[in-house]
C-alpha cells in the first residue's frame, strides 16, 4: 500500500494505491487517523489505485470513519471503481462509508 496525504484550503486528501488487507490494514489505519487529526475540514480517500481491498482494509476505512465523525469531520470515500463498490454492499458498510465513484 502507498498513502499520499495532501492538505488542500478545503480539506485533506488521502490517495491510496496498491492492496488494503491484512497486511496493510494498521498502516491505512494510521493515515486515516493522522489525517483526521490534522483535518480542519473534511477528509476525502481517494482509491482509484486500489488493486485489491480486504475485510480489514474496510475495517481501517469504518474506524477512520467512526473518528472522524467523533472529530466532527466528514470522511468521504471517493473513486471506488464498480468493483469496490460492490464489495462495500456485499459487506454492509456502503450505507457506513458511503463510496462515490470519481468526479467526471
Amino acid at each position: 500500500m502507498r498513502a499520499v496525504v495532501t492538505h488542500h484550503v478545503t480539506g485533506t486528501t488521502v490517495t491510496i494505491a496498491g492492496q488494503l488487507d491484512l497486511a496493510t490494514a494498521a498502516g491505512l489505519r494510521g493515515t486515516l487517523l493522522n489525517a483526521v487529526t490534522d483535518a480542519v475540514a473534511a477528509v476525502t480517500v481517494d482509491l482509484a489505485g486500489v488493486d485489491h481491498l480486504g475485510c480489514a482494509g474496510i475495517g481501517a476505512l469504518a474506524e477512520g470513519r467512526h473518528h472522524a465523525a467523533g472529530r466532527g469531520i466528514a470522511l468521504r470515500v471517493r473513486a471506488a471503481g464498480p468493483h469496490l463498490t460492490r464489495l462495500f454492499q456485499l459487506t454492509d458498510t456502503a450505507d457506513l462509508l458511503d463510496p462515490r465513484p470519481a468526479p467526471t
